[in-house]
């Protein structure tokens, strides 16, 4: 018997026309084979995502903040960051992953870290937090890596298991 790879879709949603630009250079030489660019906030994950695919992502990553050497104005919020959890609990396989890269440096970095933190420990019963990591020097300041684990165990649609 031969396995092979699944197919690979990637999703990749930004406000800013310049990182999907520079990921679209970048995507020109891998061999994924599907990658769909939205330049427009993750609350829209939902929308834009296939429902055939709902319940059934391996993982969504999240790198929040705003672009290095960009408009510092045009960051992530936690409003929104929060409702996007909501949606990708929601298109997470079972026992899918979710990673998050919060960024307290800046002024909406910290209001937003705090209030993911104190999200995760309020979904514990929808995630587990599998690892939160500092970064090389780790301060109040330092980049925050999280790694959850959706607490979902199977996905049932009219009471047929899908993916």
């Amino acid at each position: 018997m031969v396995y092979g790879l699944k197919e690979i879709s990637l999703f990749l949603f930004d406000l800013q026309n310049k990182p999907l630009n520079n990921k679209k250079r970048l995507h020109l030489h891998t061999s994924a084979s599907r990658i769909s660019y939205f330049q427009e906030s993750h609350t829209n994950m939902e929308m834009r995502i296939s429902r055939s695919l709902h319940n059934c992502m391996d993982i969504i990553m999240y790198n929040l903040g705003y672009l290095p050497h960009g408009d510092k104005s045009i960051t992530t919020l936690a409003s929104t960051t929060l409702e996007s959890f909501d949606q990708a609990y929601r298109l997470l396989r079972p026992l899918g992953w979710m990673s998050v890269l919060c960024y307290p440096g800046h002024p909406q970095g910290a209001i937003e870290t705090q209030q993911v933190l104190t999200w995760i420990d309020n979904h514990q019963n929808h995630f587990e937090l599998v690892e939160k990591s500092l970064g090389p020097t780790p301060s109040n300041l330092s980049p925050i890596f999280l790694l959850l684990r959706s607490r979902k165990t199977h996905s049932f649609v009219s009471d047929q298991l899908i993916c």
